[in-house]
């Protein structure tokens, strides 16, 4: 798993926190049913938290394709990068006028 990505490190903790399992046993593959004994309480309490923390919306289609960590990570991931990638721009602009201003 990717411990450099904020996204997917966010997710694992919360997952962690919510349902009490040990960090080190988590992969994109581990099952929140069958590897977690997650049941589908347990599953929408964790997509809610993580709909809070991300701020984002995932909808009931995309809910009953969670099955996996893997699958929670890279739903949040397709709803996040893009509102980070409209950002940079920005952030671009910005960093140049500031060049520019302090010469």
């Amino acid at each position: 798993m990717d411990t450099t990505n904020p996204t997917i490190l966010k997710i694992v903790q919360i997952t962690v926190d919510k349902l009490g399992v040990d960090e080190n046993k988590l992969t994109y593959k581990t099952s929140f049913a069958d590897d977690l004994g997650a049941d589908s309480l347990d599953v929408f309490e964790l997509i809610m938290t993580i709909e809070k923390e991300f701020k984002l919306k995932i909808n009931e289609d995309e809910v009953d394709k969670i099955t996996t960590l893997g699958a929670l990570i890279n739903c949040v991931d397709d709803k996040v990068s893009p509102q980070k990638y409209q950002l940079e721009p920005f952030k671009a602009i910005h960093l140049k006028e500031s060049i520019v201003t302090k010469n």
